[in-house]
């Protein structure tokens, strides 16, 4: 399970995932062109886990949030930077 807040946000996204195994995965922000302006890697622990993301740096609008791994984690998102 996946929670991203604030959304519409304007300097940091939280990003919260839940999973059963720990596992490494790879987080993306896409822009409206399909451009990736920031990509992070994470190492995931079993249960909960809080990553702040700054947004610093992007351009106010519409980005695409993906998060995936190789062991079946794949989630997507839209959020916008105000």
């Amino acid at each position: 399970m996946v929670t991203m807040y604030p959304n519409p946000a304007t300097s940091e996204l939280n990003v919260d995932i839940n999973i059963v195994k720990a596992t490494n995965a790879k987080m993306k922000i896409i822009d409206a062109t399909g451009r990736v302006v920031k990509q992070i890697d994470m190492n995931l622990k079993a249960g909960g886990n809080q990553t702040k993301v700054s947004l610093e740096g992007l351009s106010d609008g519409m980005y695409m949030v993906n998060i995936s791994n190789d062991k079946g984690l794949h989630y997507a998102q839209t959020i916008r930077k105000n």
